[in-house]
């Protein structure tokens, strides 16, 4: 084979001249800056020699290189002879913004974790540190008439220096606690997108440290608010939320687990800096002055926390991304219009089989008349973009006339006004064998209701960052495909 060797390095050819271990040689070298290597041969008896060697001459085809020990030296030379610069990535500071809100101080840090996100952001209180992050496809959803969003939530047992209690000691599918916590980031940032932008997002929140002091769910609404308000991401305004407390008359912010345990109100309030976006959770028998009080200040603290979004996307923001947003179209919601003016009559119908089916009757026609074909959609995919356009349109066009109806006829469309509840019906004991039953009918809603009873040794074991529990009440709820005459998968 060719000669084998290094411009710079120690070069160690292991030469095996014949079968026996006597007739091996050692050849030994440092390759000059010429491409000549200066070879010490060393025999078994301990004779040595110096020769230079061509890199270009050719070897016997049972030389072989000993490539451990040639690495190691190599690397050896080139630092002795300062000839190995290794590829160094520097250090880059981290940006940190912190607002103090009921006397607890909450800060926001990025530009420290997870760099290769749209927006990273470790939130901290405490001991407590969750981190967020945030990321979105470049492109817009090609058959998407929302925006397909994926909030993700999830509690590390290591958080607390635990390991979880499951045969194979890892975390698995999502608690129902996370699965919960999940939806409360999802309500208050889903509507502060830009209309018309439906590009895949996904936004995780893992805690990784917990100090039991603050529950981690406002915590992580502020954190994902953060992380995409600095990304390229396009949100309208920051979000922020505070869980709220009362206790003897006063209201606390972000209160400590014994506090929520003393108190008559546990809420978590989330919104922007001029108004409130959601609110989730319990009150005992406030009136309404004591409700309306608590959240004017719980709505003081948000619009702090919502500066200090700001202040963060000053030093560390991205430009945001120019999306491609779609919108509803005049001229065609002209040409919808149009073609259904018989759809109040479809809206008015009592039953909500008839009624669907009337108002489907309807889209299609409206459909076969302005959709492209399923051949344009495939070959043409501005054919496959009018296709959504139009579904957007329809959805807006039949809401309108909906909304038009409750409002100037104070008529729903199952043809009740704005204050008649639904007809209720209720047959206790519908199942014979079971402990607990009931079928509650409300106007075309049906539940069937299940209770079954059990014994101390029946109650559902827990584990979360806050301890363990055992629940003596749990709720177990299925909602299958045929309750809303559709085919689906049933659980």
């Amino acid at each position: 084979m060719t000669g084998v060797g290094f411009l710079q390095g120690p070069v160690v050819v292991n030469k095996c001249g014949g079968r026996n271990v006597s007739d091996r040689r050692k050849w030994r070298g440092v390759c000059s800056s010429s491409g000549r290597v200066q070879l010490q041969i060393g025999s078994s008896e301990g004779e040595e020699r110096d020769t230079e060697l061509d890199l270009d001459d050719e070897f016997d085809e049972d030389v072989v290189v000993d490539t451990d020990e040639l690495e190691l030296k190599r690397r050896e030379h080139l630092l002795e002879n300062d000839l190995y610069a290794s590829p160094s990535i520097p250090a880059k500071e981290s940006t940190k913004v912190s607002v103090e809100v009921g006397g607890k101080v909450i800060t926001f840090e990025t530009g420290m974790v997870a760099r290769q996100a749209a927006g990273s952001v470790i939130v901290r209180s405490g001991n407590s540190m969750i981190l967020c992050t945030a990321c979105a496809e470049s492109t817009t959803s090609p058959s998407a008439d929302f925006l397909p969003m994926r909030v993700d939530y999830s509690e590390k047992f290591s958080a607390i220096g635990k390991t979880i209690g499951t045969y194979l000691r890892r975390e698995g599918k999502p608690s129902e606690r996370e699965v919960l916590t999940s939806r409360l980031i999802d309500r208050p940032l889903r509507p502060m997108f830009q209309n018309g932008f439906f590009n895949e997002v996904q936004v995780l929140a893992s805690v990784f440290a917990y100090d039991g002091s603050i529950s981690t769910d406002s915590l992580a609404i502020c954190g994902c608010a953060a992380a995409i308000h600095i990304s390229s991401i396009p949100l309208v305004e920051p979000v922020a939320a505070v869980r709220l407390a009362h206790i003897d008359g006063n209201y606390i912010i972000n209160p400590s687990k014994t506090e929520v345990e003393l108190s008559r109100t546990d809420l978590v309030v989330a919104g922007t800096r001029n108004g409130i976006l959601m609110i989730e959770g319990t009150c005992d028998f406030l009136t309404e002055e004591e409700l309306l009080r608590g959240l004017k200040i719980a709505q003081e603290s948000i619009s702090k926390i919502c500066g200090a979004l700001d202040q963060l996307r000053i030093v560390a923001g991205k430009e945001k991304m120019d999306a491609k947003l779609r919108a509803v179209d005049d001229e065609l919601l002209k040409k919808v219009e149009a073609l259904t003016d018989d759809l109040d009559e479809a809206v008015k119908v009592t039953s909500k089989r008839l009624r669907d089916d009337a108002i489907n009757e309807i889209k299609d026609r409206v459909f076969t008349e302005l959709a492209p074909t399923r051949e344009q959609v495939i070959l043409d995919p501005e054919a496959a973009e009018n296709l959504v356009i139009l579904q957007l349109t329809w959805k807006k066009h039949i809401a309108g006339r909906m909304r038009r109806l409750i409002l100037d006829e104070d008529r729903r469309p199952d043809g009740r006004n704005c204050t008649t509840v639904r007809p209720i019906h209720i047959v206790p004991s519908f199942l014979p064998t079971a402990h607990g039953s009931a079928l509650f009918t409300r106007g075309e809603t049906q539940t069937l209701a299940v209770v079954t009873l059990g014994g101390d040794d029946m109650a559902m074991k827990q584990e979360s960052i806050d301890g363990d529990a055992q629940l003596r009440f749990y709720l177990q709820y299925s909602f299958p495909p045929f309750s809303v005459g559709e085919v689906g998968l049933f659980p």
